[in-house]
């Protein structure tokens, strides 16, 4: 369990937290810890598919604050980077335990979509990385193999769209007259999201070949491996438009 100590003086008095709400925050994570060992159970059972979203409405509800969950999301990726040095240290491909295998599918089944439920994509997609490297090991290294040859191209067309869509955008008098600020914000899929894409496109198209090696693969076969996202800031209309209003506009 979390221990706070209490300092001699006030957090607040130093620009920071009040230290109940410190202690607050620290106390949610640890409930939400115990109730991980009820998710364990269930995670134990042959075909828990149908109690992930129970399991995760069940974190949620005993969160009163969001950074108590996201204190054991973090929690969750720092587990899985010490299995991940702990198998490459043995042996990458050395028989993994029960334990190993049961955490890297918490992480991915119940953590990685509670981080992108909080807001936190970057932390989803470590926790994905890691978990996808420790439960599908030839997967991933064909995945990795893939992005090696072909993330590049996908980064520099990422970022060629995002600069010639925020060009196109910004020499729009008639939209910028409308907005306070614009951003284009592009990324690229990431080695678990893209792998899962490629299988879910192979099955549709009625795939028959096992082979998956990464000479009959190819990034550029997933077609939304690049997504933009185009963040608005609309401007004030009049002195009379209130800030919901400003906000219904965007």
């Amino acid at each position: 369990d979390i221990v706070v100590s209490r300092p001699t003086s006030s957090l607040h008095e130093e620009g920071g937290w009040e230290v109940d709400e410190v202690e607050a925050i620290a106390s949610g994570a640890a409930q939400i810890k115990r109730a991980e060992l009820l998710v364990q159970t269930i995670l134990r059972n042959e075909n828990p598919q149908s109690s992930l979203e129970t399991i995760r409405d069940l974190l949620l509800s005993m969160m009163d604050d969001w950074r108590s969950l996201g204190i054991r999301v973090v929690a969750c990726l720092y587990r899985l980077d010490g299995l991940v040095q702990s198998n490459h240290e043995m042996n990458e491909y050395t028989e993994r335990t029960p334990q190993v295998v049961l955490n890297a599918r918490q992480a991915l089944k119940i953590y990685a979509p509670l981080a992108q439920r909080l807001g936190l994509n970057s932390l989803k997609a470590k926790i994905e990385d890691r978990a996808f490297r420790l439960l599908y090991r030839r997967q991933y290294d064909v995945a990795q193999t893939l992005y090696t040859e072909g993330g590049p191209l996908m980064q520099a067309l990422s970022s060629y769209l995002s600069g010639q869509i925020t060009l196109s955008l910004r020499t729009d008098p008639v939209l910028m007259e409308q907005l306070e600020d614009l951003q284009v914000v592009s990324r690229v899929k990431e080695p678990y999201s893209f792998w899962k894409k490629l299988l879910k496109k192979r099955l549709k198209s009625r795939f028959k070949s096992a082979d998956l090696s990464p000479r009959s693969l190819a990034i550029t076969e997933v077609n939304d491996a690049v997504a933009l996202r185009v963040i608005v800031k609309a401007k004030q209309s009049s002195s009379d438009e209130t800030p919901t209003e400003t906000r219904a506009r965007e």
